[in-house]
């Protein structure tokens, strides 16, 4: 399959995922909201790292590079990186721990998930690729 098509196919995941982390908000399970919104940023930072040629299987190799080339470098601001990191450790806790997380916590996670998505899509629409917003 062709680069540009999986950028595309990945950026239809984090619009699904963003989606799905809405109605699991709706529904009140702030946990699993939250770990939607992390793999919204996921599904976005591996579009935007294929972009480039690279693919990775772990996601701490995902947010690593995603700094590497494009937060260092100022084509995305830091506090997409912060908003990264805090979504994997939200993800963790949420998925893996006993004490929940709580709508605020969700409710910002997924805010930042919206943003995190909005400014790939602009950076890879600039870049070329055909990406239809859903």
């Amino acid at each position: 399959m062709k680069r540009s098509t999986n950028i595309g196919l990945l950026i239809a995941k984090a619009d699904e995922s963003i989606e799905a982390a809405g109605q699991l908000m709706e529904k009140g399970h702030y946990s699993f909201a939250s770990s939607r919104a992390y793999y919204t940023m996921y599904y976005a930072a591996e579009a935007v790292l294929l972009h480039n040629g690279l693919q990775f299987k772990k996601h701490s190799a995902v947010i690593s590079n995603f700094n590497k080339e494009y937060v260092k470098n100022g084509t995305f601001p830091q506090s997409m990186s912060r908003s990264f990191q805090k979504a994997f450790t939200l993800r963790a806790e949420g998925d893996y721990g006993l004490i929940p997380i709580d709508q605020e916590e969700a409710q910002l996670v997924i805010t930042e998930a919206i943003s995190f998505v909005g400014k790939v899509r602009e950076y890879l629409v600039n870049a070329g690729y055909n990406l239809e917003e859903e």
